[in-house]
């Protein structure tokens, strides 16, 4: 089972025809795969996954994530791959990825994940590669003498594909964060002891940033939309976030910024602005109560 690979897939109150659809591809790819459930108000309809947790209360991304990860690892398999319920893959994806493993590698770099371009389903729109560590051109270049891969600081978690053996050394992800920011921490973490990410256009992603809205800022992908209590967790998460070592600096200066401007939009143009606010202000004051430390 070298080199072999198994997806896992954190699921909560999934639409039933993204999931199905999603279990679709990855069976025509040939990709076995774990489904980790966090208390579903109706269990999804799993179809030969190799294993189903199911928690009986949400314990949030980075706890699923972990626990069908073990899953992964107990079944002796040697990556794995992220996905979240709602997403789609190309045609050929497993191969594209297996490709782009294998040609960052030879680079002869420690390879902490690579993962895909993402595509809008709806609209179509490519989402490029961006380095978050930098004030300025923060698009990607891609890897000279390489044919698909992109330098890059940080991927999202659907669609990353992991070695488990840099999983152990790298450690696993942050549970406490719950579910915003958890694989940005996980990147710096990466990246602190020596680890490279990659993008690849060797294939692609279908899948959603944010949610539905009917602003024209929204709608054209310039602002992500979250709920308010998704932004007590990016608030909360994000601050903690500044204050750890292996975040960057220069993410940090240019982040800020971005935060304040979101959050002024979410109050300036939200019809749950009290809502909004009084999450962010939450968010604030429970930044200092997480601990500095990672459970292991």
């Amino acid at each position: 089972m070298k080199d072999a690979i198994c997806a896992v897939i954190v699921t909560f109150n999934p639409d039933s025809t993204d999931f199905a659809g999603l279990q679709s591809d990855l069976i025509a790819e040939g990709l076995p795969y774990v489904v980790v459930d966090n208390a579903s108000a109706t269990v999804p309809d799993v179809v030969n996954a190799e294993a189903v947790i199911t928690n009986q209360v949400n314990q949030g991304l980075g706890a699923a994530l972990n626990a069908g990860i073990s899953a992964v690892r107990a079944r002796g398999y040697q990556s794995v791959l992220l996905l979240d319920q709602d997403s789609r893959l190309s045609a050929s994806f497993l191969q594209g990825m297996q490709r782009a493993l294998a040609e960052a590698r030879m680079l002869g770099s420690k390879v902490s994940a690579v993962g895909p371009i993402l595509k809008h389903p709806e609209t179509g729109a490519v989402q490029s590669f961006r380095m978050v560590d930098r004030l300025f051109y923060r698009h990607s270049q891609r890897v000279e003498g390489t044919k698909g891969l992109y330098w890059v600081d940080f991927l999202i978690t659907s669609g990353s594909l992991i070695s488990l053996q840099a999983l152990a050394d790298i450690g696993p992800m942050r549970e406490d964060y719950f579910i915003d920011n958890i694989d940005l921490e996980w990147c710096f973490r990466a990246r602190a002891k020596g680890y490279q990410a990659y993008g690849t256009d060797h294939c692609c992603l279908l899948h959603r940033i944010g949610e539905a809205h009917p602003n024209a800022l929204v709608r054209r992908g310039l602002v992500k939309m979250h709920s308010p209590e998704r932004v007590y967790y990016s608030t909360r998460n994000r601050f903690h976030l500044y204050g750890q070592a292996h975040a960057g600096w220069l993410w940090k200066c240019r982040d800020f910024p971005r935060f304040l401007s979101k959050t002024g939009f979410l109050v300036l143009f939200s019809t749950q602005r009290k809502e909004y606010l009084k999450n962010t202000i939450a968010g604030l004051r429970d930044a200092r109560r997480l601990s500095n430390e990672i459970e292991k």
